[in-house]
């Protein structure tokens, strides 16, 4: 962990030089004599769509040209708004219903701001998804055991928490107004809950809850961890006895009542005062707190980790009492007398007296259960299994840290950890589809590298992916992943030549992990066949390019860098990796494609780059003739200034982000100073927009574009 922490510190390190020796040559703008076009795709001398296309001509190197598709800037404006369309990140289980499982997919947002989530049903047989609603940003949820009824618990600004009730188990989304209780308990068949003061509610008219007196008998305050039976007959509330010693144990008790008014003292409890996630559960998981078997039998209290306790509800007995570490969580297998325990070592299901044992395949104590079976988690995967059997699995791998994506209208493209492949930091890129579970797709390089970003590319023809790993650029089918071509060389920044024939790489610079090669440094762009994989050219550049992108025609290119060197200061500490450092101020350059002749320009450093556009801080230029296209809304203070812009592959939409925590902004191409806001606001995120900015991957989370 520490030599790990110390990579994360040289890259934190070389990306702080750089971003200073960036700063310092911000001061370079263009030629002021350069004609500012308010809008359209032309302007003076400009090629956009409007220039022919060369015809196939070869250069000195051998690179030859096919005639790229018609290309000019679109008239299009940032999304009026953004609404959450889908997501690729890890799902939690929520609870079964017929024939479906419903997962809980957040939307991530890392600025720390709470943002939505997305509660899905999962069709395992044909592993199709539906989105079945939106939570509230920030929400937490819960299921009303088999009852179909999902409780939203959110929180309006300056408001105290609301709920709302949706009805699932018809089939139809129907969803109450806010409701204003401190719920602290829900029954299982959704009918009735309790606030945090006792009070119980029962379900009327449209999802409204009517106050419904409870008991006859004074129970302790603070029901934080009550739990209320199936049927909504009776409630446990458990309390801590005497002071909590050094040991942390105390005595705690529940206090059982029930509606006939009989209560019950069931001693020995297990302690529940750190079970909840600050109390924005709606009472507690099923693996830490309290739960009714659906008879109203038995009453199950549980600490994770800890000790686990089952009684009578009456007689008031203990009839199961487990007091062992590892223990992780416990729950009734619905309708019966039955547990499914979870240990460190793995779950089995059991008879309350102990007996009638029966190994599950969960090894993980987040799980929820219905009368078909559990859902769980099995190796890093969601699955639905009945007893020994998974019957359906949901493979979903976290994107590794600020790692790319790439979007379309109906994929997404993201390197992800490889869970098959037994090293230290594998990479693999998987292939996700709109309503499907897990990926589509995954391809395997068998290439390691810790903080890996690399890049996603779409072709031109939206057939096919250029991805960026630690060793090799492979050009893959974008359907099915399947490996059309190898490129020998790694890559700091790949770009797609208009035709689709080419990729162009800059230098690897990223550090190497221990014991890896350095990565090769030299100040050149190579040009590479997509369909061969065979090189191409390689022309020198005055500098170590960090972006570059071609003209609308395919025949410039415009790059922007800074010379780097090896950091002798960290091998004389002796430090294992090779870094680079840079050594001398931002340089921006053109070069010829088809000759590699390079000349200088005026652009100075760029922020974001794609076809025939490129970014810096004062706006957005044209490729083919440097002229200013739009400007950014004038900001005050250096740190303000836009820091990076990622824009769409049809160079209509762009989103930018900022040196400080700040909201980002999308933008129209050609009306830069006209941005609306967009939901990140870090510049180290992943971001990706569609062809047309339709759709907009922020970090795992995506985005759809809607109407005001």
């Amino acid at each position: 962990m520490a030599d790990l922490r110390g990579k994360a510190w040289r890259r934190s390190a070389f990306s702080t030089a750089l971003l200073g020796a960036v700063a310092a040559s911000c001061g370079q703008t263009a030629d002021s004599t350069t004609p500012h076009t308010a809008g359209g795709s032309g302007g003076s001398g400009g090629s956009g769509g409007s220039a022919a296309a060369p015809a196939a001509e070869a250069g000195a190197a051998g690179i030859r040209l096919s005639a790229a598709p018609p290309f000019s800037l679109p008239v299009a404006s940032a999304p009026a708004r953004l609404v959450p369309c889908d997501s690729i990140t890890v799902p939690q289980p929520l609870g079964l219903l017929p024939g479906r499982a419903l997962v809980l997919q957040p939307l991530r947002s890392f600025d720390g701001q709470p943002t939505s989530s997305l509660v899905r049903a999962w069709e395992p047989a044909t592993n199709g998804l539906e989105t079945l609603l939106v939570t509230k940003p920030g929400a937490s949820v819960q299921l009303s055991g088999v009852g179909g009824r999902l409780f939203e618990k959110f929180r309006a600004e300056g408001d105290e928490p609301r709920y709302r009730v949706h009805e699932l188990a018809s089939g139809v989304v129907a969803s109450s107004e806010p409701i204003a209780l401190q719920l602290s308990a829900i029954s299982g068949d959704g009918n009735f809950v309790v606030d945090e003061t006792l009070r119980r509610f029962k379900a009327a008219g449209e999802l409204s809850f009517d106050f419904a007196p409870l008991l006859s008998v004074t129970l302790p305050a603070g029901a934080r961890y009550a739990a209320l039976s199936f049927t909504g007959d009776a409630v446990a509330v458990p309390t801590v006895t005497s002071p909590m010693g050094a040991d942390e144990t105390g005595e705690w008790q529940i206090t059982l009542a029930n509606d006939d008014g009989t209560v019950l003292q069931l001693a020995n409890a297990p302690r529940l005062d750190d079970c909840c996630d600050s109390g924005e559960r709606i009472g507690c998981a099923p693996d830490c707190g309290l739960s009714f078997s659906q008879d109203g039998r038995y009453l199950l209290g549980v600490r994770r980790g800890h000790r686990l306790r089952a009684w009578d509800t009456g007689t008031g007995e203990v009839v199961l009492s487990i007091d062992e570490p590892g223990v992780q969580g416990a729950t009734f297998l619905h309708g019966t007398n039955r547990l499914l325990i979870v240990r460190e070592s793995g779950a089995s299901e059991q008879n309350i007296d102990g007996t009638g044992q029966l190994a599950w395949s969960l090894d993980d104590y987040r799980l929820v259960t219905g009368p078909d079976g559990a859902l769980g988690y099995n190796d890093g995967a969601l699955v639905l299994a009945a007893r020994d059997q998974v019957t359906a699995r949901w493979l979903q791998p976290n994107q590794t840290w600020a790692s790319a994506v790439s979007v379309t209208d109906t994929e997404a493209f993201a390197i992800v950890p490889d869970p098959d492949f037994d090293a230290p930091f594998p990479l693999m890129v998987a292939r996700y589809a709109a309503n499907r579970a897990g990926p589509t797709a995954v391809f395997r390089p068998r290439e390691t590298q810790s903080e890996w970003e690399g890049q996603i590319a779409l072709s031109p023809d939206a057939q096919r992916i250029a991805v960026v790993f630690p060793d090799s650029i492979r050009i893959l089918n974008a359907t099915t992943l399947e490996p059309l071509a190898s490129l020998a060389t790694g890559a700091g920044y790949i770009a797609w030549s208009p035709d689709g024939r080419y990729v162009a790489a800059s230098p690897d610079l990223h550090y190497r992990d221990d014991g890896r090669p350095a990565p090769d440094a030299s100040k050149t762009l190579s040009f590479w066949d997509a369909s061969s994989g065979e090189l191409a050219a390689k022309y020198a550049t005055p500098i170590h390019t960090f972006g570059f992108a071609f003209s609308a025609d395919g025949t410039k290119v415009v790059g922007w860098g800074q010379t780097m060197q090896v950091d002798e200061a960290s091998r004389s500490s002796g430090g294992a990796l090779t870094w680079f450092a840079p050594f001398d101020d931002a340089q921006s350059f053109s070069m010829d494609v088809l000759s590699g002749q390079v000349t200088g320009n005026d652009l100075g450093p760029q922020i974001g780059w794609t076809r025939e556009v490129i970014a810096t801080e004062q706006g957005i230029f044209r490729i083919s003739t440097s002229e200013l296209i739009s400007a950014f809304e004038a900001v005050d203070g250096e740190l303000n200034a836009p820091k990076r812009v990622v824009f769409a592959p049809d160079a209509s939409v762009g989103a930018v982000a900022f040196d400080i925590p700040m909201q980002g902004k999308l933008f129209g191409v050609l009306q830069a100073e006209e941005a609306r806001s967009a939901p990140f606001g870090d510049w180290r995120v992943g971001l990706s927009l569609s062809p047309g900015g339709r759709r907009f991957a922020v970090g795992e989370g995506v985005y759809c574009a809607s109407p005001e």
